[in-house]
């Protein structure tokens, strides 16, 4: 082990607060409904957030500006976030953990290795998050690391759709049982590329580890283990990571604002993605 690098719900906001236009109509966000965001977010009402929004960003939206495109490559240029050192109790936790993706890489290499790429494949997110804290995942998100791979995905589970759902941004949820009982294994193939750069377009810190399946190589970042939510500086979609703070506060999570400031700045001047408006059925977020 060398500093912390190893080598060994659906959310809808509802179509009341966010209403699409329809044809030729600009977009607007109403700001009468005062949804309140729980405690310890005491100081802000998601309205406040969204006039925020609004005025940094300066942009009736139409439907125009819906930007629709293939699956995105990461950056190759952005770095996995800096980690402080991890405590010592934190270092055996991180040893169990990666026990268990141990574990479970192995079931799926041997289940599913033959018929898709799990070579270049690495799990990244909520699911490291939340094994780190003792929660049981809503899903393992696994990623892949190049464009070619995630085609192959996409013509495997589309030939073969038993126990496997398509999701509303295209990825592919799969049932696997294991001895501790079914999971999901949610397979991205929105965004493609290595797993130290991809971390590092994800929203939050507390999201930014990552395991790699083949080589099992694990990086985890010590704000996994904490409740505050602190904004990575080039999100991919930073309009999601606004969306999703209704979700981690209901959680228990905090977040101070000028980090909602420093989430706001990069909605700036960023169109928003066919995606994340939700294709006609609502706003919504995943993950």
């Amino acid at each position: 082990m060398e500093g912390n690098h190893y080598t060994t719900q659906t959310i809808d906001l509802n179509r009341q607060l966010f209403p699409l236009p329809e044809p030729g109509q600009a977009m607007t966000i109403p700001l009468t409904r005062e949804p309140y965001i729980a405690s310890p977010l005491s100081f802000m009402h998601m309205n406040q957030t969204l006039e925020a929004m609004r005025t940094l960003t300066n942009t009736p939206f139409t439907p125009n500006a819906v930007v629709t495109t293939p699956p995105r490559g990461v950056d190759t240029t952005i770095a996995r976030p800096i980690s402080p050192p991890l405590s010592s109790d934190e270092k055996e936790k991180v040893i169990v953990v990666k026990g268990l993706l141990d574990e479970l890489s192995a079931q799926l290499v041997e289940s599913l290795g033959r018929q898709l790429p799990l070579h270049n494949a690495f799990f990244a997110g909520g699911c490291i998050r939340d094994l780190l804290r003792d929660t049981a995942p809503k899903d393992y998100d696994i990623f892949f690391s190049e464009k070619e791979d995630m085609t192959l995905v996409n013509e495997y589970f589309t030939a073969n759709p038993a126990n496997v759902e398509r999701t509303s941004l295209g990825n592919w949820n799969l049932t696997v049982q294991t001895p501790g009982g079914p999971i999901i294994c949610q397979f991205i193939t929105c965004f493609y590329g290595p797993a130290k750069n991809m971390v590092g377009v994800f929203d939050y810190t507390v999201n930014s580890s990552y395991y790699v399946i083949a080589s099992e190589e694990m990086f985890v970042h010590k704000d996994s283990f904490g409740k505050e939510l602190i904004p990575l500086p080039k999100i991919a979609r930073p309009l999601n990571a606004l969306c999703r703070l209704e979700k981690f506060i209901l959680r228990g999570y905090t977040i101070q604002p000028t980090s909602i400031v420093r989430i706001v700045e990069q909605i700036r001047g960023k169109p928003f993605t066919k995606e994340e408006i939700g294709e006609g059925t609502g706003w919504g977020v995943s993950g």
